[in-house]
């Protein structure tokens, strides 16, 4: 057994084990409730406990292949755990393992506890024999007797309820047979009707379905000349469209790219504002926090030094005799002066190097500042130069207009046309001319903004790579600022030793004082350490954000501004380009107007002559087409016609389909039955079918149908009635055997305790005797429900209860009953009874507690003696506060209390 944190073990206890007879603890408790399980005591609280008995497992009683088996029970305030070999098993899992090593749950003297003594003894005759019928395991018979009750009793409703749908049925199929007779007549002449009219309906949309395969042709052979037509008209605007949607595409893909860029550039940006904002929320408390660690590791150090002061001046005293104080301390001193003029020499030159930082720093950021308004002011004169190259791209638009103006005016009057034309690409020229010198200066821009970027990025990388250096610089000459103060003040304490005595020991108010310090250095460190960590995270995504932002947000920055810049400046040259080779087409096209105008006026007087021919030309082809249009237009009409007759065949070929659907099922021979008469034939026929039809309007349609179905529905009934009858005579049957059954089981478990309840009450008083006594009744002649019981049910209900006679003094006195005797004698009568319920059904192990607390000494004796001979086959487990039970234990255990 292995417990910790359970009720007053705190910490864990594994006793040497127990002995496979008899063993024996001087103490126990029991509650109920969790909380109370757990342990309650001076030191830390408890939160869960367990216990773990290891099973002995040799024999294999318990269906696990090993020769040992863990079970462990783990409680706490919100859980209740059991672990089977270190696996999590279920409450009902480990029921059903100790079930099938041998623990019956109809035993339950496996455990005695406190008190079950005394309620055995004291309980009437009923209880012990509702006790023996637990014993005998007739639980199971009577519960499985209640489950055959409620079947048969479920059995019976269904037989009442199955009998009296018969009766319904019965009667309804006497009504349904005399509707039979006449309903077969009427389907007769109903299938003729169907059949006919199937017929007449087939005939029709054969008919109409030959109509419109014959419309169809018509109407394919005279739409083949229009769909050619119409397919060639389709093609070209699916060219047109295609040619324009290619045009579209790639507009839209020159704007979207840019689009694209613009708002990568504004999310960068933004992105860079937050991580710039993020950072300087940062910085304040990354300084706050470093400030904090510096200011609790100077006061650790102080500390620690005045402490190490203290331990020096005691170490100095065993060390050094007073004749030589006075030149030890001066040695001290001198090397501390020392120290103290290094470290001086030493702050001096950092805080001429931080002074140096600080105005490379301030002249740096100048720079920058005169580099970054530099850069602002041409970006808005390159800004000025693409606005300015607008206005003449305008203007190159509109002399382009005037130069079409021109050349419309050239064609049609020739000498004044020509003079425009040669002003128009003068000014032209003028305006190329000039627009040259201003894509030169816009060059020269460009590269004086280009060499002032890098200038400006380098001393932004330099002030960058500074403002990082100072903050180290800084805390370095703090460090040796503290280390001087320090240095200074040892040199004090040496100063006021060097005239006093040399203690071996500190006073009281030094040591005080080192207590006091000792505690202090604890506390600081704990501060410096969360301090310092406080610090590194603020440090670590300090240096994320900065690292984001110059080397990922702010370089894409530059380069979507650039990409920009660059696009634009691109699309200024194309248009520049394009405009130079258009001026030049612009005056070839003028030379060559005035080259063609000779020749245009003579080619004039050829073609008056031709446009006379063409117009005739024309005339006749137009009459040729107004032919044509005519027979389009006669085409049109017919195919409307044919369009709209073969709209009127669909709806009755429709017709004809939903009539044929509407007939239904129809019989095999209806197809061909009608199909050699002719159509006349055909409708005489059906209106001789629904005259007979009219006559049977009364008649019940779905006789047969009902008649049909109620027959089967009736033997389905009476099926299901043989079957109920023989399940009634089985549950019958075995509610019978059950009660034989549970009768013999009371009888052999009652005549097995008896025998055992003699022969143990004979060796724990041997001058004794003992009998149980079967009480019995009347018996009743019925039971609850009214019927008659058969003998062995009348016997069994005959027993009342399970009297004990005994005598402690010899056979011949007289046998007493229970409540004669003393309280003593009842408890050793009890313990007798269960010994003998635990001979009648042994288990491996039981667990007695205070069996012996109302014996006397010579019974206890006796219940010991017991114990060690049942011990041989099983093993006990026994809390005692007397001595007598250790007389035959094996093994001994004893609680005790530790700071209670």
């Amino acid at each position: 057994v292995i417990i910790q944190g359970f009720r007053s073990y705190r910490d864990q206890i594994s006793p040497e084990e127990f002995s496979s007879r008899h063993n024996i603890i001087g103490h126990h408790l029991s509650n109920t409730e969790r909380q109370n399980l757990l342990h309650e005591g001076t030191g830390p609280r408890v939160i869960s406990a367990y216990v773990e008995i290891i099973f002995d497992n040799t024999d294999n009683r318990i269906p696990i292949e090993k020769p040992e088996v863990s079970l462990r029970r783990i409680i706490g305030n919100k859980k209740d755990q059991y672990f089977l070999d270190k696996k999590m098993v279920t409450k009902a899992d480990v029921v059903n393992l100790f079930e099938s090593a041998g623990f019956s749950r109809s035993n339950p003297y496996y455990i005695v506890k406190q008190g079950k003594i005394t309620q055995l003894a004291t309980s009437p005759d009923s209880q012990r024999l509702k006790l023996l019928r637990e014993v005998a395991g007739t639980r199971v018979y009577d519960e499985r007797k209640e489950e055959s009750k409620l079947i048969l009793k479920e059995s019976e409703g269904r037989m009442e309820k199955i009998q009296e749908f018969l009766n319904q049925i019965e009667e309804r199929l006497r009504n349904l047979e005399s509707e039979t007779k006449e309903l077969k007549e009427y389907q007769r002449w109903d299938r003729d009707r169907r059949a006919l009219e199937y017929t007449i309906h087939d005939r029709e949309l054969k008919e109409t379905t030959k109509k419109l395969e014959e419309l169809q042709r018509k109407r394919e052979t005279s739409s083949g000349s229009a769909t050619k037509v119409r397919a060639m008209a389709k093609e070209c605007a699916d060219e047109v469209e295609r040619l324009d949607n290619d045009l579209r595409a790639q507009l839209t893909g020159d704007t979207s790219q840019r689009s694209r860029a613009q708002e990568e550039l504004r999310q960068v940006r933004k992105s860079c504002e937050d991580a710039e904002l993020k950072l300087q929320q940062l910085r304040p408390q990354y300084e706050e926090a470093r400030r904090k660690e510096e200011g609790a590791a100077n006061q650790l150090s102080d500390a620690e030094h005045r402490r190490k002061e203290l331990y020096a001046k005691q170490g100095r005293g065993n060390q050094f005799q007073i004749s030589s104080n006075s030149k030890l301390f001066q040695e001290e001193i001198d090397n501390d002066a020392k120290r103290v003029t290094e470290l001086e020499a030493t702050i001096a030159s950092c805080e001429k190097e931080l002074v140096e930082l600080k105005g490379d720093l301030d002249h740096g950021g100048e720079d920058v500042r005169l580099l970054r308004r530099r850069k602002e002011e041409l970006h808005a004169e390159r800004q000025a130069v693409y606005r300015e190259e607008l206005g003449l791209q305008q203007q190159l638009n509109s002399l382009r207009e005037e130069l079409s103006r021109c050349d419309q005016s050239l064609r049609a009057r020739t000498g004044k046309g020509i003079l425009s034309g040669i002003d128009s690409v003068r000014q032209v020229n003028s305006k190329i001319n000039e627009l040259e010198k201003r894509e030169t200066a816009r060059s020269k821009y460009e590269m004086n903004y280009d060499r002032r970027k890098t200038l400006l990025n380098r001393a932004r990388e330099e002030l960058r790579n500074v403002k990082e250096g100072q903050p180290n610089k800084e805390w370095k000459l703090g460090s040796l600022k503290h280390e001087l103060e320090q240095m200074k003040s040892t040199r004090e304490s040496y100063q006021a030793e060097l005239g006093s005595d040399l203690l071996s020991q500190l006073s009281v108010e030094e040591q005080r004082e080192v207590d006091s310090l000792n505690d202090r250095i604890q506390e600081l460190t704990r501060e410096a350490k969360q301090l310092y960590n406080a610090r590194i995270r603020l440090e670590n995504e300090k240096t994320t954000i900065e690292n984001q932002l110059h080397h990922n947000l702010l370089r894409r920055r530059e380069q979507l501004e650039t990409q920009l810049d660059e696009v634009a400046a691109e699309t200024v040259k194309e248009r520049l380009t394009e405009a130079e080779e258009e001026l030049a087409e612009i005056e070839n096209r003028v030379a060559a107007f005035q080259r063609e105008m000779q020749s245009e006026e003579d080619r004039i007087a050829r073609f008056g002559q031709s446009i006379d021919d063409l117009h005739q030309r024309i005339e006749a082809k137009k009459a040729e087409e107004k032919e044509h249009l005519d027979k389009i237009s006669d085409d049109q009409t017919s195919l409307e016609k044919m369009q709209t007759k073969q709209s009127q065949l669909l709806a009755k070929k429709e017709e004809c389909m939903k009539k044929i659907r509407e007939l239904g099922s129809l019989p095999a021979d209806a197809f061909d039955k009608f199909q050699d008469k002719s159509s006349k034939q055909l409708f005489k026929s059906l209106e001789r079918a629904n005259r007979e039809i009219k006559n049977y309007a009364h008649v019940n349609k779905k006789a047969l149908d009902q008649f049909l179905s109620s027959s089967e529905e009736k033997e389905k009934l009476l099926k299901g009635k043989e079957e109920l009858d023989e399940a009634l005579k089985s549950i019958q049957d075995l509610m019978v055997t059950l009660e034989h059954r549970k009768y013999e089981a009371i009888q052999f478990t009652f005549k097995q305790v008896s025998k055992y309840f003699k022969e143990i009450f004979s060796k724990l008083v041997p001058e004794g005797v003992a009998e149980l006594v079967m009480q019995k009744g009347d018996a009743p002649a019925a039971d609850d429900s009214g019927e008659p019981v058969d003998q062995v049910t009348s016997e069994m209900q005959r027993f009342v209860g399970i009297g004990i006679r005994v005598s402690f003094t010899g056979k011949t006195a007289d046998m007493k009953d229970m409540n004669q005797l003393s309280g003593g004698q009842k408890s050793l009568v009890a313990l007798t009874l269960i010994f003998a319920i635990q001979k009648c059904d042994p288990a491996p192990f039981y667990l007695f507690d205070e069996i012996d607390a109302a014996l006397d000494a010579a019974h206890r004796r006796s219940v010991s003696a017991m114990i060690k001979e049942l011990s041989q086959e099983a093993q006990f487990i026994s809390t005692t506060f007397r001595p007598e039970l250790l007389d035959s234990a094996d093994k001994f255990y004893g609680v005790k209390f530790r700071n209670k």
